[in-house]
């Protein structure tokens, strides 16, 4: 189910149950590329975007943030993929019901925009190669967390020795 806020809970808003059940994962191949594909606010765990990109070229986000009265939501939605291209090293596109909606090169870069409230089809180019791992696809958070626990094992240690000099 996806997030509901409290305060709409408190006045009688949710969002719609149901159920669903793990499967075999299914492949999708179009024109010969393994297509990866997110849902909703899936595009915004960093986690979720790795396990997709692991096995595919491309990434096709689908998502409404029709619940969002102003253009915050959707402006992050669109960052948020940005951000998953350039971590995984691969394409997204990120189809809106109601927009923004944008085809993402692996750079991050923007190649083709419909702005949100525009209706039609947004037509481009994506250049997609080899399914490949990033460092990042391949081990997330890790080496950053390895890294930042290093140092502050290094600061611990530096402090213990000044305390006691003779160690």
């Amino acid at each position: 189910m996806d997030y509901t806020p409290v305060w709409a809970r408190s006045i009688g808003l949710y969002s719609m149950p149901f159920d669903i059940s793990v499967g075999k994962r299914a492949s999708v191949i179009a024109g010969g590329v393994p297509v990866g594909g997110l849902v909703c606010s899936e595009i915004h765990r960093a986690s979720r975007a790795r396990a997709e990109a692991a096995t595919t070229s491309i990434i096709v986000a689908i998502g409404s943030e029709a619940m969002f009265a102003d253009g915050v939501a959707s402006a992050f939605s669109v960052r948020a993929a940005q951000y998953r291209a350039v971590e995984n090293d691969i394409p997204v596109v990120r189809a809106a019901l109601l927009g923004p909606s944008a085809i993402i090169n692996a750079d991050g870069s923007i190649a083709a925009w419909m702005p949100e409230g525009e209706s039609g089809v947004l037509r481009g180019a994506v250049q997609v190669g080899p399914a490949h791992q990033t460092l990042y696809t391949r081990f997330g958070n890790l080496p950053l967390t390895l890294f930042i626990a290093g140092i502050l094992i290094l600061a611990w240690r530096a402090r213990l020795l000044s305390k006691f000099p003779g160690r």
